[in-house]
């Protein structure tokens, strides 16, 4: 009783996901999945080992319809995703620029100031400096 009860469920799960993503993989597969649940039903009167190899054999032939299914899924999640954090992403970029623009302006102008310091530079950094 059992395994008929997931046979019925796995043939409807799989007709609503082969309508919902039916679009998202071959003529072939489709034919192939429909064959497959159209068996499995037929087979759900009898007894469960046939049950079973039906329902093994319908879920080898839905597997590239889920596939699909969670290509498109991802697909969508990271298209809403961009859209909602698009604007912060650039926005985040724009001040690690700036940033980045900042500190390379600083390194600059204090490698410049320390080529003329001289004597006092050399003591105020704790060195001695070789007289020639």
């Amino acid at each position: 009783m059992e395994a008929r009860n997931q046979a019925e469920n796995l043939v409807y799960s799989t007709r609503k996901t082969l309508k919902d993503f039916g679009d998202k993989v071959d003529g072939a597969t489709r034919d192939n999945i429909e064959r497959a649940a159209k068996e499995l039903e037929e087979v759900a009167k009898t007894d469960d080992l046939a049950i079973r190899a039906k329902s093994t054999a319908l879920q080898e032939a839905a597997y590239k319809l889920s596939e699909a299914a969670y290509q498109t899924a991802q697909q969508q999640y990271a298209g809403a995703e961009q859209r909602e954090r698009g604007p912060a992403l650039r926005v985040a970029a724009r001040a690690r620029a700036r940033k980045r623009k900042s500190s390379r302006k600083q390194t600059t102008k204090s490698s410049t100031s320390n080529v003329h310091t001289g004597e006092r530079g050399a003591a105020a950094a704790g060195g001695r400096r070789q007289q020639r």
